[in-house]
């Protein structure tokens, strides 16, 4: 290959970037912290780029980009045996990507900086619990560092259903079973379905992406299983109205029910600039839902919850978790203004 991909990737990994941004003839541009900068690296050809999706995809991923005009992978260079998630798409009729790292292991939850509240959340048995929060904000780093957990020091059948699957996590004190959507099942409501007859304790699903995937989820939950799942959404009350949403209207009271008596906890995470601006770190709002939350959600009244994380002693609000960030100078003011009333 002309273009120098593998030197890209090595020098994406030595840096504190996120993420690399390759379009046809634009600058190599990295994510550092929260912003782009432009790089030295070669502009790509759209030969180039076609190059780089053929090593990448290889015949099947081909087939998947032309059919789809966009498609994601985990990427593993024989070289260094670094991973990286790869999202290739198109525009303007040229090829594109976005190059993201992945870890060879989760880390750990005391390294992800979950707060004590969160830990609530482990010891749950049934029910659904959420991780939400923007694109790139750690969802899923979280989520697998829960399975971590789980994995080292109880004994369940943990299945997973991924697009892609990022982290590699291999049986330990649990079974854990990993089926990428796609290769090992169609799509996240038909493998949510099937998983139920594979005697799973603990389901982890991707993300929830249609009311079809919610559903089946909702009713795992309530027949005994603990599903883990992640969304879009900025914090508690936003991601319960908008799981209530994807109902009919005619249902959506049902849901609302359903919802309350399942739901074992939110966790809504941002990803701020350390104070010196060396790394990235989470901000939690954490949501254990109390007997009054609960009766919030079965009233329609949602939009009230976080006026209840407030005054209750076993929730935490982004904005809380921010002031004491700041206060331990974690982080810097004029940082966590952004997000504050998020």
């Amino acid at each position: 290959m002309s273009y120098g991909f593998e030197t890209l990737l090595l020098d994406l990994s030595k840096n504190i970037a996120s993420d690399a941004h390759l379009k046809v003839g634009v600058p190599v541009y990295f994510r550092v912290l929260d912003e782009l900068e432009k790089t030295d690296h070669p502009v790509p050809t759209s030969q180039e780029m076609a190059e780089i999706a053929s090593l990448v995809l290889g015949p099947e991923g081909l087939v998947r980009l032309h059919r789809d005009h966009q498609a994601d992978v985990i990427f593993t260079p024989e070289s260094s045996g670094m991973r990286f998630r790869i999202s290739f798409y198109t525009q303007r009729g040229t090829l594109g990507a976005v190059i993201r790292q992945i870890p060879r292991s989760p880390p750990t939850l005391s390294e992800i900086g979950l707060p004590k509240l969160a830990e609530e959340m482990l010891d749950k048995h049934r029910g659904i619990i959420l991780i939400t929060g923007p694109a790139g904000a750690g969802k899923t780093t979280t989520a697998a560092s829960f399975i971590r957990h789980w994995n080292e020091n109880c004994s369940y059948h943990i299945v997973t259903l991924e697009d892609p699957i990022e982290y590699n996590i291999d049986s330990g004190r649990s079974v854990v079973t990993q089926r990428e959507i796609g290769k090992d099942t169609p799509t996240f409501a038909s493998g949510l379905r099937r998983v139920l007859r594979q005697d799973p304790d603990i389901i982890y699903v991707g993300e929830l992406r249609d009311l079809n995937t919610v559903s089946i989820a909702i009713a795992a939950a309530e027949t005994g299983h603990l599903v883990i799942s992640t969304l879009h959404t900025p914090n508690a009350a936003t991601t319960l109205e908008q799981i209530i949403g994807l109902y009919p209207a005619n249902q959506q009271a049902q849901a609302r029910t359903q919802i309350s008596i399942t739901i074992q906890g939110i966790l809504s995470q941002v990803l701020i600039p350390n104070i010196d601006r060396t790394k990235r770190v989470a901000a939690f709002e954490v949501m254990n839902p109390t007997d009054a939350m609960r009766n919030l959600i079965r009233q329609n009244q949602t939009f009230r919850v976080t006026d209840a994380m407030e005054t209750t002693t076993n929730s935490l609000s982004l904005t809380k978790s921010l002031q004491e960030m700041v206060r331990k100078r974690i982080i810097h003011q004029k940082e966590a203004k952004k997000y504050e009333g998020v």
